[in-house]
């Protein structure tokens, strides 16, 4: 029971409910494989179900054979392959350890939240994310009858207040300074395109989707499942064509000739070495791109476009985050009340005559002008 591939043709080798191995054929490229992918998917899944139905010992669905399953599913519904290893990965590490070994189906809230008190100092983020594919996954298996209850059916993600960046531009330069090249370009590219520092978009950006004749790159949106363009700036264009030049590999973001999907070492080493001890991840550039593009005018609309949200709000309210020259000029702008109870408009007459009567009186001063010497006032 697997996918298999005949010269371009794709086709699942199984065995029908009598037992007998059979061959079905889908056709040759992308779509051919797809489509492969997919039915051999729904007959491990109806295996799945066929034995939990006649109560086969030892056929009771674990959580990570599950999660398997969403996986693939996952994939097959147009997500990235790289966030879906990445996932499968981090569930491994640290999910998979700490939840008991049992059946999805006897799975509690109490171990879910047990195995959550075991991470006391991962952020509420993290935690919102961990639970929410979880969830997922739980639903998941409701969908295809391997559970009856979602555990998580009453979780609601807890509120996270906006993260706001910490260093400045001239931190900024310092840490570019001491970046090896594969970290300084990874940093260049996202503060310049707001594009999400992950394997679903940086990471997987490759050199055929950076047209240099538009001056555009082609993203993938694994979030919203489409595809968006960002223009190239005039100060990221030479930036590009110097990498690409020097490119070993059809990523973008490539070291020691080969791609690459995350720079979190590198980027704490840079850290140190530029003598920046404020909080700092690759996704501050991100915010950092969509703040200082609002603060220059550009449009709400295109910045949220640029950073692939389908909601304006989300990129105002959590990304736009005001800056102090900014706040600065804003409370100045406000109108000045007098304390002494004259009108502004009396204050402001008063002072234009005070104004005048002192102008009056520099005017019968002395005054030099250079190389010629004293010049009464009077004449």
């Amino acid at each position: 029971m697997s996918v298999h591939k005949r010269g371009n043709s794709y086709f699942v080798r199984y065995r029908d409910a009598a037992g007998k191995q059979r061959n079905k054929h889908f056709g040759v490229g992308l779509r051919g494989k797809d489509k492969a992918e997919v039915f051999d998917l729904e007959v491990k899944l109806a295996k799945k179900k066929r034995k939990s139905a006649i109560l086969i010992s030892g056929s009771a669905m674990y959580l990570e054979e599950l999660f398997e399953l969403y996986i693939k599913d996952y994939v097959l519904r147009g997500q990235s392959k790289k966030q879906a290893e990445s996932l499968k990965s981090h569930f491994k590490k640290k999910v998979f350890l700490h939840l008991p070994s049992k059946p999805v189906d006897e799975l509690t809230y109490k171990h879910v939240m047990d195995f959550i008190e075991r991470y006391p100092n991962k952020s509420q983020s993290t935690i919102n994310n961990w639970l929410a594919y979880l969830s997922s996954v739980f639903n998941f298996g409701i969908r295809h009858g391997y559970m009856e209850v979602n555990p998580l059916q009453h979780w609601k993600k807890k509120k996270v207040p906006p993260r706001r960046f910490e260093i400045n531009l001239d931190e900024l330069g310092k840490l570019l300074k001491h970046s090896p090249p594969h970290l300084k370009l990874a940093i260049l590219v996202t503060y310049y395109t707001g594009v999400r520092p992950g394997v679903t978009e940086l990471f997987a950006m490759k050199w055929d989707d950076v047209d240099f004749e538009r001056d555009e790159i082609r993203i993938f949106r694994s979030k919203t499942n489409n595809y968006g363009v960002i223009p190239i700036s005039q100060a990221l264009r030479p930036i590009l064509k110097r990498a690409k030049r020097k490119a070993k590999t059809d990523h973008v973001i490539e070291r020691n000739g080969k791609p690459i999907n995350r720079v979190t070492t590198s980027l704490q080493n840079a850290l140190k070495k530029a003598g920046i001890t404020k909080p700092f991840r690759m996704y501050d550039l991100r915010h950092m791109h969509a703040t200082y593009s609002g603060a220059s005018g550009g449009d709400p609309a295109a910045i949220a476009s640029i950073l692939g949200h389908s909601d304006i709000s989300t990129t105002t309210r959590v990304y736009f985050q005001p800056l102090e020259e900014a706040k600065r000029k804003s409370v100045e702008a406000v109108p000045r009340v007098r304390e002494d109870g004259d009108t502004v408009s009396k204050h402001q007459e008063r002072k234009a005559k005070m104004a005048g009567a002192s102008q009056r009186k520099k005017k019968k001063k002395k005054f030099k002008i250079k190389d010629i010497g004293y010049i009464g006032g009077d004449g």
